[in-house]
């Protein structure tokens, strides 16, 4: 039956503010008797929707309706607005309103115009201790627009000037207006003591003016205390001087607690914590541990300031922290929970402290004053409130936050203006520095601006971007602007990125983007499913004997309509569909093949007909390869001309195996070549054989997905030749390639039937419940059962659409660039997937493949260290090295920070300028590796030199962390796997233009070296050195 549809948004005329919760009632204007179409309450932006019938309004001659629309309160009854002097004659199926109501109608339903300002806990405040922070909150706003908020002494004499965006509730905030306010004078730049403060603002007001347009629209008067009595935390020094952010060995967790709660003789126990973007009660904490838990037991007996060092400049590593008070007394429980509760105070929104790495070791250009960090991100419900992210799906909010922990002496930005704009090629640099903020968010001339903290240039989340919906790749400037230094009263921006004043978001590569996630994004609304049952076949085994198996499976196909069973029903769309089939491994569960319907179904929804297979358990590699083609003519037999020769297998464990071999069958057998296979894909393979990798004429693009908590297919020695999906993309080769290695994914949980089973020991093992590949304590470790099939259905959804459909945007995913926002965290902590990423021959230049058992040879020239090491590098097999690599590669260990390995690069290879990427496979080693502190990632500088002697040196970090291994297991050094991972660094990052950092001619380049100066003492291996991807020919 046809549908009518009448969608809009109700909105206050003045301000544009969507209604929520009115009643709108839908009329067809008759001439005796209006028909009543439907009904609907607004959303929380205003919107709503009704859908009403033909036989609604259809009388007489009627053939469209005469549409007005009536607004209610709530309560139904009260009319606030109606459109019937406005009829909309003759009205098509689908109508859109934009219905706008005046204030004056509205009475008590209309948005109320509120700013508060409030402390760190969103408590309203009328007045403020000196180092308190001042927050400020907005309601009832124009959605999406720039407000000023002026901030003024009583007498009116501006201080500063702030801007903020509303989103699209219109609304503000909580912003921060003035962190640690009064212990730093916005005219001078001046710090002062808390003693200082409390008698420099002790009872002074400020004006807080909210301002639009030009307007002022409302103000708030606040006032410093002139009794302080309420608890501050401050990180300082002996001097009463604050210390917010400095570098690693200059300063000390040296406490500044004020007015700290007693009843009567207590004790505080200081506890210095990682620090989060908020703290609520409930909210579990992990002291920073040095050996043993890092906290300090002060007496107290109210005095009303207590002073104490709790770690001092040599012991305190890089981080940033909170300090913890907790009163506590002998015997009581909850004092030992490390819990955040009531009774414990903290600084709530912003960190104690910061302590950055030394930047002259970790700067992104070595010698330049060039500063790049991320500042985007998500605003969560749970700890730790904020996650740092670079990748957003469309219509998603992008917030806006800022914690440095590499920054240049130059900069000292008290207040900075944050710019968003589409990101530009590095050469787009060489010639203007001028950036646009994005239209959409005000342009330069609205621009918003922010105070960071004193020292750390800590900015608490706030909203950059609501709702954005354009898909692209965005940078984000924070621009100090013009007078970094004087009197905020002066701030200008810059509207230019200064390299040794700002600070960017992306520059050599995006800062974020905006993309629909493959693993949440359909193209399809229903998919169809259907199960079949053929008689048995015989396929040929590994042993030669013939295997009798059924032909069984699940298939999941578009459609156009719920509840489809049959191929006969394969939506009518598009003319054909590419085939996804699935195939899994050894169990002894009958059904094993329904445990990916999840994958299948959003395949199915994406433009696949998806097929999973039954095999019988014990099957050999071989049988199972074979049963795909039988499997392949029933699906072809069904669906005809309506599935298209384009190919993509899956395969799960011995199916990982089996995938790879089927390839290599449909090229060899002229009865199966017929079979077009387009990408295969590796999910947690067994390699058995050693025979079944992809390459030469049948190398496919290739995918393996592994976990590092795999608890079946560990690739340990004692297994003989059952190795990992890591020696079958070592031997891969031809086509491109790529793996991703997930910390805490397992081997069962991306198959719903099997679950946990390969957490399950032996009966036998009753002293290791779960086996000695998993212990107990690796439990926390685990990523869940629902974050393995969202990574399943992202990861294998974007690469059939790359390799089969052509979407080159997926591209970047399979090279380590970005992770998709549905599974890049889970629990408020990221989630490492570390990538190797290879291309075919001819898109590639080695430099060292290290396959010649001499360090001091490359492929290409010599190699020396200088008596830099003192220790040679050595040059074998990667395996011998408790590594899962089958290749040979480099070991390199270092105990200072002047170590280097530099490769000679001859004059007939000197030209770099003919390719994109300078790229590298590297990794650090856990086993016999002391050089290596416990859970320290690092990266490495990578230089190239040219024939004039410029030199330039980049931070991998940039483009990849090395992390330091998973341990795995009741002995971790038998489990745990030293992986590599690909960082690929733009050449062009060598050639453009950085100030106080040579360019180097690509075109001449007579020297390659690895400097180890970011970390004291490390220990790593690396494969692959080499130039990749060929510039396109013009």
């Amino acid at each position: 039956m046809h549908q009518f549809i009448i969608e809009g948004r109700v909105r206050e005329a003045q301000s544009l503010l969507g209604l929520p919760q009115l009643f709108v009632k839908a009329y067809d204007d008759d001439f005796l008797n209006d028909d009543l179409l439907g009904t609907a309450f607004t959303d929380d932006l205003g919107y709503f929707r009704i859908v009403y019938q033909g036989k609604d309004f259809q009388e007489f001659f009627d053939l469209s309706p005469d549409i007005y629309l009536e607004v209610y309160a709530p309560n139904q009854t009260d009319l606030l607005h109606s459109t019937e002097q406005g009829v909309r004659i003759n009205a098509s199926d689908f109508e859109t309103f934009d219905v706008r109501i005046d204030r004056s109608d509205l009475g008590s339903y209309a948005p109320q115009l509120e700013m508060e300002l409030l402390d760190e806990w969103d408590e309203i405040r009328a007045n403020f201790d000196p180092g308190e922070s001042i927050f400020l909150s907005a309601q009832g706003l124009t959605p999406l627009k720039p407000f000023d908020v002026k901030v003024l002494q009583a007498n009116g004499s501006e201080l500063y000037s702030l801007r903020f965006l509303s989103d699209q509730y219109g609304s503000i905030g909580p912003v921060a207006l003035w962190i640690q306010a009064g212990l730093d004078d916005p005219k001078t730049g001046d710090l002062y003591t808390v003693t200082e403060a409390r008698n420099i603002w002790g009872g002074r007001s400020l004006r807080i003016q909210l301002w639009q347009d030009g307007q002022q629209i409302l103000e708030r008067t606040t006032q410093f205390s002139t009794v302080f009595n309420r608890p501050l935390l401050l990180n300082g020094d002996a001097s009463g001087q604050i210390r917010n952010g400095f570098e690693v060995g200059t300063g000390s967790a040296y406490l500044m607690a004020y007015n700290l709660p007693h009843n009567g003789e207590t004790t505080y126990r200081i506890f210095l914590v990682n620090s989060q973007h908020s703290w609520r009660e409930g909210d579990p904490f992990e002291p920073l541990e040095l050996g043993q838990e890092v906290y300090v037991d002060i007496p107290f007996n109210g005095e009303p300031f207590i002073e104490q060092e709790i770690l001092s400049s040599s012991d305190l590593p890089q981080g940033a922290y909170d300090y913890i008070a907790r009163p506590v007394s002998y015997g009581v429980d909850e004092d030992e929970t490390k819990v955040f509760c009531d009774k414990d105070v903290v600084t709530r929104k912003t960190p104690s402290m910061v302590v950055r790495k030394p930047f002259a070791f970790n700067s992104a250009i070595k010698d330049s004053q060039l500063n790049v960090w991320p500042c985007t991100g998500k605003k969560r419900g749970a700890s730790p409130y904020f996650l740092f992210s670079n990748t957003f799906e469309p219509g998603q909010d992008i917030y806006f936050g800022l914690q440095p922990e590499v920054l240049s002496p130059n900069v000292n930005g008290r207040l900075a203006a944050i710019h968003t704009f589409v990101h530009r090629p590095l050469q787009a640099w060489a010639t203007d520095h001028s950036v646009q903020n994005l239209t959409v968010l005000g342009d330069n001339a609205n621009v918003q601006i922010v105070k960071p903290q004193t020292g750390s240039l800590y900015v608490p989340f706030q909203l950059l971007w609501p709702g954005a919906s354009s898909e692209g790749v965005y940078d984000v400037l924070v621009d100090f602007g013009a007078d970094s230094i004087g009197n905020l009263k002066n701030f200008s921006p810059n509207h230019a990125f200064e390299q040794d004043k700002g600070l960017i978001h992306g520059f050599f590569q995006p800062g974020f983007r905006i993309i629909q996630d493959p693993g949440l994004s359909t193209r399809f609304q229903y998919a169809g499913s259907y199960h079949y049952f053929e008689d048995c076949i015989s396929v040929t085994d590994d042993d030669g004997m013939s295997e009798r198996v059924e032909r069984k499976g699940v298939v999941y196909f578009p459609a156009d309509f719920a509840g489809a069973t049959s191929h006969h029903q394969l939506s009518t769309a598009q003319a054909d569909y590419p085939i996804a089939l699935v195939l899994h491994g050894n169990s002894n569960f009958s059904n094993s093949y329904e445990g990916y319907d999840y994958l299948l179904e959003h395949l199915a929804r994406n433009g696949f007909v998806a097929v999973s297979i039954h095999q019988k358990p014990g099957m050999g590699i071989l049988a199972r390869a074979r049963l795909i083609f039988h499997h392949l003519e029933l699906i072809f037999g069904d669906f005809g001309v309506r599935v298209r020769n384009s190919i993509g297998l899956m395969g799960h464990s011995r199916g990982g195996e089996a995938v790879s071999l089927a390839a290599k069958l449909a090229f060899q057998e002229p009865a199966l070549n017929t079979y077009n296979i387009s990408a295969v894909i590796a999910l947690a393979p067994t390699d058995h054989f050693r025979q079944h990798e992809l390459r030469d004429q049948w190398a496919k693009p290739y995918l393996v997905l592994y976990g590092s908590m795999d608890g079946d297919v560990v690739g340990q020695p004692f297994q003989g030749f059952r190795r990992t999906g890591f020696s079958l993309y070592d031997r891969t080769s031809g086509a491109p390639k790529s793996m991703a290695f997930i910390y805490g994914a397992t081997h069962a949980r991306f198959n719903t039937v099997w679950r946990d089973i390969d957490l399950m020991a032996p009966e036998s093992m009753s002293n290791f419940p779960l086996g000695i590949r998993i212990a107990q304590h690796d439990l926390q470790k685990l990523i869940s059962a629902p974050l393995h099939q969202q990574l399943l259905k992202t990861y294998v959804a974007a690469f059939l659409k790359l390799h089969i459909e052509q979407e080159a945007k997926w591209e970047g995913l399979f090279k380590g660039e970005w992770t998709p926002a549905s599974v890049e965290a889970e629990h408020g902590k990221k989630v490492g997937i570390f990538v190797q990423h290879g291309r075919e021959a001819t898109q590639r230049k080695i430099i060292d493949n290290f396959e010649n058992a001499n360090w001091q040879q490359s492929n290409l020239g010599a190699v020396s260290h200088g008596g830099t090491l003192n220790f040679n590098p050595l040059e074998l097999h990667l395996q011998t090295m408790q590594t899962p690599h089958e290749t040979s590669g480099m070991r390199i260990a270092w105990d200072n920070r002047n170590g280097s390995l530099s490769f000679e690069i001859p004059a007939t290879d000197k030209n770099m300028a003919t390719h994109q990427v300078l790229s590298i496979r590297i990794g650090q080693r856990f086993f016999n590796a002391p050089l290596n502190p416990i859970g320290e990632n690092k990266s490495i500088y990578i230089s190239l030199t040219d024939t004039q002697n410029n030199k330039r040196l980049i931070n991998t970090e940039l483009f990849g962390t090395i992390p330091y291994p998973h341990l795995k297991g009741y002995i971790p050094g038998r489990f745990t796997l030293d992986a590599m991972r690909s960082i690929r660094i733009p050449l062009e990052a060598y050639q453009m233009m950085i100030q106080d950092a040579p360019s180097v001619d690509l075109q001449e380049i007579q020297r390659l070296a690895l400097e180890f100066f970011p970390h004291e003492t490390g220990d790593i291996v690396i494969d692959d050195l080499e130039i990749s991807d060929l510039v396109p020919s013009t």
